[in-house]
């Protein structure tokens, strides 16, 4: 099996497991969007990555990371 197919197969369980991580981490800005958003971002994420693996390229990947940077950045309040 490839990498991305089993990504896409265990696709609910690392979106679970990793909702849960973020949960008990109490970082403010997770907490303050909710639950709901929290999985969407991290699906979107998921969904980046399966599709770096399936391209060979991480360029969306390290796109979106720096997206973020520059958002935390400037944000008023990190954790």
């Amino acid at each position: 099996m490839v990498i991305d197919e089993l990504l896409k197969q265990k696709a609910e369980g690392i979106l679970a497991k990793s909702s849960r991580v973020a949960e008990r981490a109490h970082l403010s800005h997770y907490e303050e969007s909710g639950v709901g958003v929290l999985r969407q971002r991290l699906a979107a994420l998921l969904d980046l990555t399966v599709d770096a693996v399936e391209e060979r390229n991480a360029t969306l990947i390290v796109e979106h990371a720096e997206k973020i940077a520059r958002e935390r950045f400037v944000s008023p309040q990190l954790d």
